[in-house]
């Protein structure tokens, strides 16, 4: 089940949502994870139609996950993995209504600003929205 609130608002040309939340199972299972995660995001409508942005990304695991892979001993040793901790991302970007209510263009690129076990990455989203 993951419940979740979200909240926004206007102030003139800039807007501000947030979205929180709690990942947990319903019944019990094999592995098991819950997670808490927070999403805050920043825009400013330009010229009506371009949209800058950012966007701080997080996520906070309480529970450890341990996978214990069949591979032949001494051929591939992957070990334990711990997933207790979080990870903290930033995201700038851009949202674009090219053709006012028909498509829209978007491209977003994350990188982390925190994580546990210094675990690096590098993203880029691209969307784009054709109404009709």
């Amino acid at each position: 089940m993951a419940p979740y609130l979200t909240v926004g608002k206007e102030f003139g040309n800039f807007h501000f949502l947030a979205t929180t939340g709690y990942n947990f199972p319903a019944e019990s299972a094999t592995v098991t994870t819950e997670t808490y995660y927070a999403n805050f995001h920043f825009d400013c409508r330009v010229a009506g139609w371009f949209y800058p942005l950012v966007e701080f990304n997080g996520n906070w695991s309480n529970k450890t996950l341990n996978f214990t892979p069949a591979f032949a001993p001494g051929l591939i040793e992957i070990d334990r993995f711990d997933g207790v901790g979080g990870i903290f991302s930033v995201a700038p970007g851009f949202n674009a209504a090219l053709v006012q209510d028909r498509l829209e263009l978007g491209a977003v690129y994350e990188t982390p600003i925190w994580s546990k076990h210094d675990f690096n990455f590098n993203s880029l989203l691209v969307k784009m929205i054709i109404r009709f």
